[in-house]
């Protein structure tokens, strides 16, 4: 920038180090994983799936919680991160879901998918910080089918932590 100035001393030449037939590779060479372990473990249900346990996420980082109970939430969510788990649903049937959320701004949240069909989707609305925990109760029970699934959450909007999923057996 100020190579013509009088007083230029640079520590290296002008042009030193660049070259324009270099290949860009910091781009592949970066991880949008983060430091959290990403699980095999397959969770039972009915059970609350903890939210570190995922098994695949883009973007989710984990963190130590300050709710009840101790260990990890995943926090630090943006619009298109998600976070996947393998569900072994014991018995078909109608299940309610409960979610364990805190936000300090409050958010759009999320929404639910097994196996790629959207079942739940959740507002998480300002619960006063990011360690203010309160639990959110899907408006409806939904149809589960027995078996081993995959449970998708789909970030919609930003500002939101999880802590567990809740599936509870309801009845048919």
């Amino acid at each position: 920038l100020n190579r013509y100035d009088e007083e230029y001393q640079p520590l290296f030449p002008y042009g030193f180090g660049l070259s324009y037939q270099d290949t860009d590779t910091l781009g592949d060479d970066l991880s949008e994983i983060s430091e959290a372990v990403i699980n095999d473990e397959v969770v039972s249900v009915p059970g609350t799936i903890e939210a570190e346990l995922f098994t695949a996420m883009l973007g989710i980082q984990a963190e130590q919680t300050s709710d009840v109970g101790g260990g990890d939430n995943i926090g630090y969510t943006n619009s298109g991160d998600w976070l996947e788990y393998t569900l072994d649903i014991g018995s078909a049937g109608s299940y309610s879901i409960e979610y364990r959320v805190a936000s300090l701004l409050g958010s759009s949240g999320f929404n639910v998918l097994l196996d790629g069909v959207q079942i739940d989707s959740q507002l998480v609305d300002s619960t006063g910080g990011w360690q203010s925990w309160v639990t959110n109760t899907a408006a409806t029970t939904v149809m589960l089918p027995a078996g081993e699934h995959t449970l998708r959450i789909n970030s919609v909007g930003s500002n939101w932590n999880l802590n567990w999923i809740k599936l509870a057996l309801t009845g048919n």
